[in-house]
């Protein structure tokens, strides 16, 4: 695929793989949106490759809605879009019965529910030009369970069904659904 002037939206973009992912898209010829919770990380990754910065919590959707809506007001139309936005649970190796279940929540609403509205908007815009790539980071571990990181674990399974199932629902459409 060539990726010059194509429009790039990664979640989870100021650190970790998602500014790896920006820096390679960038050089790749691709207008690249980087997009995390934190703004000035956001900010700084942005001037540092010379992508353009956008700050939106993936567990909120009207978030991903004003990232979408940025991307098309800025580029008009949406190429790609990576949901890589995703976090370990804060304690792992603990027993079901002694996890915090707040921080349990959170890594559902994070890996799972990031994930849902990203591609959610995505797909929504997606489908207006019948083409588009969505990229779902979901981790080896949606692919085999791990005792010391069942929520984890759990949030990426959840991930690995929805992609799945999205696969076959964007295929009339033409719009490519991957689980990375």
């Amino acid at each position: 695929m060539d990726l010059k002037d194509k429009v790039v939206v990664i979640t989870g973009s100021s650190k970790g793989l998602g500014r790896a992912l920006a820096i390679a898209f960038h050089k790749a010829g691709g207008r690249v949106i980087v997009s995390s919770s934190d703004q000035d990380r956001t900010e700084s990754v942005a001037r540092e490759i010379g992508a353009t910065p956008f700050t939106a919590d993936v567990t909120k959707m009207q978030d991903i809605s004003n990232l979408a809506n940025f991307a098309l007001q800025k580029f008009g139309a949406i190429d790609i879009w990576i949901n890589n936005a995703g976090i370990t649970f804060p304690a792992q190796g603990l027993k079901i019965e002694a996890m915090d279940l707040e921080a349990t929540h959170r890594v559902m609403e994070v890996n799972f529910f990031g994930t849902l509205y990203g591609s959610y908007k995505a797909l929504e815009v997606m489908k207006e030009r019948r083409k588009g790539v969505i990229v779902n980071i979901i981790s080896i571990r949606a692919l085999s369970g791990d005792v010391r990181m069942g929520v984890y674990t759990a949030s990426k399974w959840a991930a690995r069904g929805l992609t799945e199932a999205l696969q076959h629902e964007a295929r009339a459409d033409n719009i490519k659904v991957v689980a990375v």
